[in-house]
């Protein structure tokens, strides 16, 4: 097995890291209190199926954790995908696509396992084999070393592990000695042992089957007297059951008629609403539309010609207004420059009469005579070309063409707007533009309210179902009336049926304590008919063996010897299946030995190479043999014992190789008691630790980042 990634998700710890984990070592970094020993315990409870088993997981640990687990397995490659206490999916992966072999349900609390759930299924079942091979405590106690801290707590070991680990080979010997073993035991125990007295008892029975065959022959008359009495109270008890299942099916049907009856009540209920609602409508759309009628007569007929009709008044009248509006703008411009070209003509006519005044009465000059006229000439001639440019003026805008096109074209669209008026007989003697303009206002506004109230009318008649509408729901009335008349009377004869001696309320709660009533009589009725069925049949087994029939006597008499030929066999056979199961339990109990022997010399020498030597006076094999073998006080030097473990789960890597289980090896927080001597040694020992398994290294420290691959958290 092979870790290749992990993608973890916890609020707090982990938000979707992807931890790509390298195929020899891989140094996982994290501060304190970063979630590094979570992680570690959560991809080991993972991948072993520790997780399935609710009692053994941390309390609350998985609640909204996210773990996703690729890895290659025996077969091939697998992801493990557990969303927090809810579920856990086990997918097998292929090039570009993905199975799911197996999903199991976490949020019961239940424990669950893994093996049987994997055996179920074909597509799992290599995994599961691989799982019954290599379970969560071979997992736990070879290949898992928690930190420092947690060593008194998790670093007991399980020596049945240890001892499997070292009678398990390639061969099958263990395999056939546990077969064996469970066959045939110590002797006292075992599948044949158990064959064996199973065939005692029967032996036994048989002879107390021939000592009371006589005694069964005497009662047979007595036994097929009780037969009929059983056989006359199981016809009554039948009829009664017949008759307690015939009224619980009419209770079922009366209740299930009495249903049927609300739905159409309440069909009845909303038909007659959508009816009344429709004759509601109805009145508000007829009134609506005499209503339209009366205020507007005018518009009801108007035809399509005289909608067009008014719709080019509108245009004529907004181009005419316009065209006025220009006139009297260009109007206005005329008669502003004609009074600023009066007022300057005068003001010279004023202004020149002033001069001459003052010239000859010589108030400002003093001009001689003939030089005064001279000046005076030319002022009155001043006078006069003004008064000539004034009067032409005058002229130019008596006769201007843009005021004509203005008159001419405003003579032409009134004409065109009072042939239309004609046109949609509008009545209106005075065709004065501002008459008909201020009764084009007040009509149009009439015909925004006609047209208005016209779609009001259209919108009411469009929520109008019509009369085909109408009249269906009222044949669905009629019907839904009819089927009450007949569940009532169907109803009626149910009840008569049943033959009751009071009157049976139509309640739905009333006849629900009936059938409950019902049911506990029918079932009390069953429970004695299948007493006295059993009865019966004993008594028809017991009337079969009896009379005077020798010949049963006989039958159980050659029964009974093949038995104890049978019994002979086997007993010769266990003997010498004992005899040869005594010789391979010598041999694997030597082979256990030489195991621990051989674990005890690797651990040695990895924890004396570890620690230079420095305990190789203290710490001997007993010491080792009793960590093996679980015997931790719990006073022993913690960091002692965390090297011991840590050399114990070195050295079994030859045993796993052998057994072709390279689980990877995941150790938490490893340099917490150690040197750079001790870090340097470790390194080298890892290093050919992971020639033949994945090691990964869960640390605080991040001073190890050319180990191998290197994650921060």
């Amino acid at each position: 097995m092979q870790i290749i990634r992990c993608i973890a998700s916890k609020p707090g710890l982990f938000d979707n890291k992807i931890i790509d984990v390298g195929e020899r070592i891989t140094v996982i970094y994290g501060r304190n209190n970063s979630g590094k020993s979570f992680l570690a315990r959560a991809i080991v409870d993972l991948t072993t199926g520790r997780l399935l088993d609710r009692d053994r997981v941390k309390e609350n640990g998985w609640k909204n954790f996210y773990l996703d687990i690729l890895f290659s397995g025996p077969s091939g490659k697998f992801r493990y995908v557990c969303n927090g206490e809810k579920t856990l999916s086990i997918k097998r992966c292929y090039d570009d696509s993905e199975d799911e072999i197996a999903l199991f349900d976490l949020s019961s609390g239940e424990t669950k396992d893994l093996v049987s759930g994997l055996l179920e299924k074909k597509e799992s079942e290599s995994l599961g084999s691989f799982y019954e091979k290599v379970g969560s405590g071979t997992y736990m106690n070879t290949s898992f070393l928690p930190s420092p801290m947690d060593i008194v707590r998790e670093g007991r070991l399980d020596h049945e592990v240890f001892k499997r680990i070292f009678v398990f080979d390639n061969s099958n010997f263990y395999l056939l000695y546990g077969e064996l073993h469970r066959n045939y035991g110590n002797g006292n125990a075992g599948l044949v042992r158990e064959e064996i007295g199973r065939k005692v008892e029967q032996c036994r029975e048989l002879d107390k089957q021939a000592k009371i065959i006589d005694i069964q022959s005497s009662k047979y008359e007595k036994l097929a007297k009780e037969k009929e009495t059983i056989r006359t109270d199981l016809d009554k008890l039948k009829v009664e059951s017949n008759e307690l299942m015939r009224k619980r099916d009419i209770l079922a049907l009366i209740l299930e008629k009495l249903n049927a009856k609300k739905e159409i009540e309440k069909k009845l209920d909303m038909i007659n609403g959508d009816l009344g609602d429709e004759k509601n409508k109805e009145e508000e759309f007829s009134g609506l539309k005499k209503r339209m009628e009366q205020m507007f007569p005018r518009f009801i007929h108007f035809s399509e010609l005289q909608k067009q009709n008014l719709k080019k008044i509108q245009e004529l009248y907004r181009e005419l207004r316009d065209v006025k509006e220009e006139s009297e703008k260009f109007m206005s411009v005329v008669k502003q420059r004609g009074r600023i070209l009066k007022n300057s003509v005068l003001a010279v006519n004023i202004a020149s009469l002033v001069a001459i005044v003052f010239i000859m009465l010589n108030v400002i000059i003093t001009l001689p005579r003939a030089e005064k006229l001279h000046v005076v000439y030319g002022i009155l001639g001043l006078v006069g070309l003004s008064l000539a440019g004034l009067l032409g003026y005058s002229l130019y805008t008596a006769r201007s063409k843009v005021i004509a096109w203005h008159v001419n074209r405003q003579r032409e669209m009134e004409g065109m707007i009072q042939k239309l008026l004609v046109e949609n007989n509008i009545d209106d003697t005075e065709y004065k533009i501002e008459t008909v303009y201020e009764f084009l206002l007040q009509y149009f506004s009439e015909y925004t309210d006609y047209t208005e109230m016209q779609l009001e009318v259209l919108k009411l008649g469009s929520q109008l179902r019509g009369d085909d509408a109408v009249a269906e729901m009222k044949s669905d009335l009629k019907s839904a009336k009819a089927d009450i008349r007949r569940l009532d009377s169907e109803i009626e004869a149910d009840i008569y049926s049943l033959n009751m001696q009071k009157e049976l309320p139509l309640d739905a709660d009333v006849i629900n304590g009936y059938l409950a009533d019902f049911n506990t009589e029918y079932e009390k009725r069953m429970k004695e008919l299948g007493r006295q069925e059993n009865i019966l049949n004993q008594l028809e087994v017991e009337t079969a063996g009896s009379g005077c029939d020798n010949s049963g006597l006989q039958n159980i008499l050659d029964q009974k010897g093949r038995l104890e030929e049978e019994l002979r066999e086997l007993t010769l056979h266990a003997n010498t299946m004992k005899y040869i199961l005594d010789l391979m339990n010598d041999s694997v109990i030597r082979r256990e030995k030489r195991q621990m022997e051989r674990l005890i010399a690797g651990t040695a020498a990895v924890f004396h190479s570890l620690t230079s030597n420095q305990y190789i006076t203290d710490i001997g094999e007993g010491y080792i043999r009793d960590l093996l073998e679980g015997n931790i006080s719990g006073e022993e030097n913690t960091t002692v014992v965390h090297l011991l473990l840590l050399s114990i789960k070195i050295a079994v890597t030859d045993f796993l190789i052998d057994l072709n289980i390279p689980l990877p090896l995941i150790i938490d927080e490893p340099f917490q008691f150690m040197d750079d001597r001790r870090i340097q040694k470790l390194k080298t020992l890892l290093d050919d630790v992971a020639a033949s398994r994945q090691v990964i290294i869960f640390t605080h420290n991040n001073n190890f980042k050319d180990w191998g691959s290197f994650i921060e958290l």
